[in-house]
């Protein structure tokens, strides 16, 4: 699984397409959004949910630069899909990133070290 990312090495205002003609979301708004994503996707604490991205309003933008709204969706749909697949391991492991035991519920494998 690999950590989505509009261009890794970007400065801010050259993540995405920039239209002036028609609407475009404002670029710094964002530009501090992907940034607060891609920061919550590689910690992976959960400090960012599919809902909190779902919920995001950028304002729109015209006759200025502004992201194109198509690629910012997009991408904001990919983050979305990580997310919440993070989620769904963190459910599964724990939160502390180790898998639970599932070969026998109960058992006292893990403190007697035979895991």
């Amino acid at each position: 699984m690999s950590t989505v990312s509009p261009s890794p090495s970007s400065a801010p205002g050259e993540r995405f397409t920039v239209v002036r003609v028609r609407e475009g979301y404002a670029i710094p708004e964002v530009d501090e959004f992907v940034d607060r994503c891609r920061a919550a996707l590689a910690r992976r604490d959960g400090s960012m949910t599919a809902g909190d991205v779902a919920a995001v309003q950028f304002t729109p933008v015209r006759l200025r630069g502004g992201y194109d709204m198509g690629e910012v969706d997009r991408y904001l749909a990919q983050v979305s899909g990580e997310l919440a697949e993070q989620a769904a391991q963190a459910a599964i492991t724990g939160f502390s990133g180790t898998p639970a035991p599932t070969h026998c519920p109960g058992c006292r494998c893990a403190e007697l070290g035979l895991l």
